[in-house]
């Protein structure tokens, strides 16, 4: 992230002065529900914008008090800021207060960007422009190996909590897309499982299983047509997020993992087993349901490359022993060979030294 501190932009909001927060929100929350945004989205938007109303209007804060003085009044008051008169300086300094409150890199880019959607692209305002979210390091998805995975669906005492695991694994699916799943989504052989379109994401098929297809459609006879999975045989009420996440997480304390393992856990197992089968990147993505392939070729790094010999394993492997070498004696070439220095030096002396003369 850039520093706060920078020069502010001066230049307000193209937002009504009459507005005030619960306006704006509104305003706001309109514009986000017709993009396509889901409620716990909206919620998250919410919150954000809550608290950094309450960082310009609390007067306990940290920092210098961010009050807006009435100028075209003779009255000394001061009243609470309201959304145009938000300027950058405000929202530099709130990201600071996360930093010295030492909030998570992930939380502070999650308000730099709330803060942005609402002020900038929705409200048309240049309030954020070179405020950089902070980097967020991204460590390695944890991947169970095949035999947790096994371990894993054998502690699903009931079947429907066992075909919710091997869907989530099987298929690579978001737990929001397992518990959406009705009949008709299934083909006639169960074969085939359509997903239609959630939010952004486009609808998809994906292949099921071949050892899931007997227990699908032995199962269709009383499930409901409004929801595949229910929270009970007797009950039409479609199956919730959080107890799809319980159970998962109930079958991994049976097991004994240490870590914490959840529905994204076997998503992430299932992509990077895939790879390791020798699935391209491309069909990968398909299934995943992913727009973008960067996000898809994150699991690339959780899988060695095959076949890798290194030069000194083929250096090894075609070098002969050294018993099996020929012996052979250098011999130097007489043409070619020239004298050396000492052969010349004594050459020279032998015709300077005096001969004698007979007596």
């Amino acid at each position: 992230m850039n520093n706060p501190g920078s020069p502010s932009c001066t230049r307000p909001l193209a937002i009504p002065a009459t507005w005030d927060w619960p306006k704006f929100w509104s305003a706001a929350d309109t514009q986000l529900r017709a993009f396509g945004y889901k409620g716990g989205t909206r919620r998250l938007y919410r919150q954000v914008l809550r608290s950094f109303y309450q960082f310009t209007t609390s007067p306990t804060r940290s920092h210098r008090p961010l009050r807006f003085q009435v100028s075209n009044s003779n009255s000394s008051s001061s009243l609470s800021l309201l959304p145009y008169q938000i300027r950058r300086e405000h929202i530099c300094a709130y990201l600071n207060e996360l930093r010295e409150r030492r909030r998570s890199a992930s939380w502070i880019g999650m308000n730099t960007a709330v803060l942005r959607m609402l002020f900038d692209r929705l409200a048309g305002g240049e309030l954020t422009d070179g405020i950089r979210t902070p980097r967020i390091p991204r460590p390695l998805p944890r991947i169970l190996t095949d035999r947790q995975i096994d371990l894993l669906f054998r502690q699903a005492t009931h079947s429907r909590d066992r075909l919710l695991l091997q869907l989530l694994y099987g298929c690579g699916l978001k737990v929001g897309e397992v518990v959406r799943i009705r009949c008709e989504h299934f083909n006639q052989e169960a074969t085939i499982l359509h997903l239609p379109a959630i939010g952004t994401a486009p609808p998809r098929q994906i292949p099921v299983p071949t050892c899931l297809r007997n227990a699908i459609l032995a199962n269709r006879h009383w499930k409901t047509p409004d929801a595949f999975f229910v929270a009970a045989r007797s009950s039409t009420r479609p199956l919730s997020v959080r107890t799809a996440e319980h159970i998962v997480r109930q079958c991994a304390l049976r097991v004994g993992l240490a870590e914490p393992v959840t529905s994204m856990t076997l998503r992430h197992s299932f992509a990077v087993h895939a790879l390791r089968a020798g699935m391209q990147v491309r069909v990968l993505q398909e299934l995943l349901g992913h727009r973008c392939i960067e996000t898809t070729l994150k699991y690339e790094r959780c899988v060695p490359p095959a076949n890798v010999i290194s030069p000194l394993d083929r250096l090894e492997r075609t070098a002969p022993e050294p018993s099996s070498l020929p012996r052979t004696t250098f011999v130097p070439d007489q043409h070619h060979q020239r004298p050396g220095m000492l052969s010349r030096l004594k050459s020279r002396l032998l015709n300077l030294r005096p001969s004698r003369s007979p007596d």
